[in-house]
């Protein structure tokens, strides 16, 4: 079912958070269009039904059925030094989790370093990409992709991948769903800055991997040791044997319970 756009941009108003918003039935990328646009609003919400582009993580494609899921970019000028980057994935992870578990009444997990899973399969992911002018945050896009309504992945993803629908068995208003996360991120956001320890704590609170040993992939590297903690930076600590490493991006696997 298309998204009703003239119902939500009247609920966005009630918001008082976004500043605008672009809705396209087809796009490259969210965040491409966002890193490309001159002279951007803060907080710029931008909607695909479906990016012939979209990304993910390390260059990764993101596949999502048109007219069913949730894809769409949210254009930032943070007020946030350089090291404080990390803060927004924080925040855009948490935000997420507490909407679905307000709206679904259920426990989301966190994975590091930027996924969201539901029963141990991926439902959600963020990929968070900055610009800067003259060594200054000039602005910072948060794209995500939020699967609602579709059942059926691709082969390769089938196995670890599920949707709102699937894992609670019924359909999902994707108007509905997109209001609630962006008014949870509206108020982490805010608060950014002064609260981030909380923001983190929650955000362990969800992770499973976090104090568990881990083999961290990262291109041709792999990473073996205890997952220590994460740093503001959004950086995963790994503890192998008592020697701590700091690592910014890689997938992660338990190998030990």
């Amino acid at each position: 079912m298309k998204f009703d756009v003239t119902r939500f941009s009247k609920a966005i108003k009630k918001l008082n958070f976004i500043n605008q918003f672009e809705y396209y039935d087809e796009i490259d990328s969210t965040n491409s269009y966002l890193l490309k646009k001159q002279n951007l609003t803060d907080k710029t919400l931008v909607l695909a039904e479906f990016q012939f582009k979209g990304k993910g993580r390390l260059e990764r494609k993101w596949f999502a059925n048109a007219y069913e899921n949730l894809t769409f970019s949210i254009g930032l000028i943070p007020e946030l030094k350089t090291n404080e980057l990390g803060y927004l994935n924080f925040c855009t992870a948490l935000s997420i989790a507490e909407a679905i578990e307000k709206n679904a009444k259920c426990k989301v997990e966190t994975k590091w370093p930027n996924d969201l899973l539901l029963g141990g399969k991926k439902f959600c992911g963020i990929l968070i990409e900055s610009q800067f002018e003259e060594n200054h945050l000039s602005k910072s896009i948060i794209g995500i992709g939020l699967n609602v309504n579709q059942t059926v992945f691709q082969d390769e993803f089938k196995e670890r991948t599920t949707s709102l629908r699937l894992s609670f068995n019924k359909n999902f208003k994707r108007e509905e769903v997109l209001l609630k996360v962006l008014k949870q991120f509206s108020k982490n956001y805010l608060t950014l800055s002064k609260d981030i320890n909380s923001i983190i704590k929650k955000w362990k609170s969800r992770c499973n991997s976090l104090g568990k040993e881990i083999s961290l992939t990262n291109n041709k590297d792999i990473f073996t040791g205890i997952f220590e903690d994460v740093a503001e930076d959004g950086s995963l600590i790994l503890n192998q044997n008592g020697k701590l490493l700091k690592l910014f991006s890689g997938d992660v696997t338990v190998i030990k319970e």
